[in-house]
C-alpha cells in the first residue's frame, strides 16, 4: 500500500469510526482506532483440540502464490511476517459487532453499522 493509500485508508476509517461512535454511542473506550482483518481463525475450528497448521505449507500453496506480494531485496532479515494483496473491494456498509456474543447462527452480534 503506498503513503498515500494508506492515509486515504485511516482517514476513511476514522471517519466510520465516528459516525458509529456519534451516532449511537457504541464505543466508550478511548483507545487509538485498530484495525483489524480475520484472514484465518484456528480458535474455534471443530473437532475441538489445538491442531496446528504448518505456516511453510500455507505459504507455498497455490492460493497464497495468488496473493503474496514479492518481498524487497532490501527486506528485513528474519521475520516470517509476509505482505499480501486481497486485491481492491468496494464496501458499500461497515459494522461494528460485539466480539465474544454469538446469535443463532454462530456468528458475532452486529451492534449496527453505517452505509457508506
Amino acid at each position: 500500500m503506498t503513503h498515500e493509500e494508506d492515509a486515504r485508508l485511516w482517514n476513511v476509517c476514522s471517519e466510520c469510526w465516528n459516525l458509529i461512535n456519534q451516532s449511537a454511542g457504541f464505543v466508550t473506550e478511548t483507545r487509538p482506532l485498530k484495525l483489524h482483518c480475520t484472514i484465518l481463525n484456528t480458535s474455534h475450528r471443530r473437532p475441538r483440540g489445538n491442531i496446528p497448521f504448518s505456516y511453510s505449507d500455507i505459504l507455498a500453496s497455490d492460493v497464497c502464490r495468488n496473493v503474496l506480494v514479492p518481498a524487497p531485496a532490501s527486506g528485513v532479515v528474519g521475520t516470517t511476517a509476509r505482505v499480501v494483496n486481497f486485491g481492491t473491494h468496494d464496501v458499500g456498509r461497515v459494522e461494528l459487532w460485539e466480539m465474544g456474543s454469538l446469535g443463532p447462527n454462530n456468528e458475532y452480534v452486529s451492534c449496527g453499522g453505517i452505509e457508506i
